[in-house]
């Protein structure tokens, strides 16, 4: 279940989608960018999990979703209801600063999302 976790302007939106594509797997960076093939500017943006010091391609441990729930709003999956493992928990969190993060206009060390 998608949950609003920031609401922002879409200009902001477009500069933390912008700054994520400069960090995508094809540009040597740890995430993949998704766009929403209907063109109603939805993106989904997934972090690739880090593991023994190098990047585990398809190892996602976390998404968040621009515009998807509202125009501006920077969401992620989160059910406080279902029963969870404290991987998900960290995973979520890591999620959280990563978005904090690219909010204030910087990519985060990459060191943040080491899973060993």
């Amino acid at each position: 279940m998608q949950t609003p976790y920031k609401s922002v302007t879409l200009e902001i939106v477009e500069e933390v989608v912008a700054l994520c594509k400069k960090h995508t797997i094809a540009n040597g960076g740890m995430l993949e960018i998704y766009d929403d093939p209907g063109g109603i500017n939805r993106i989904m943006v997934i972090i690739n999990g880090i593991s023994e010091g190098k990047l585990e391609k398809l190892n996602p441990i976390g998404a968040f979703f621009c515009n998807y729930t509202a125009p501006g709003v920077i969401s992620i999956d989160e059910n406080p209801q279902h029963d969870e493992t404290e991987d998900k928990k960290i995973y979520r969190e890591i999620v959280k600063k990563t978005i904090d993060e690219l909010l204030t206009g910087k990519f985060p060390n990459i060191s943040n999302f080491r899973l060993d």
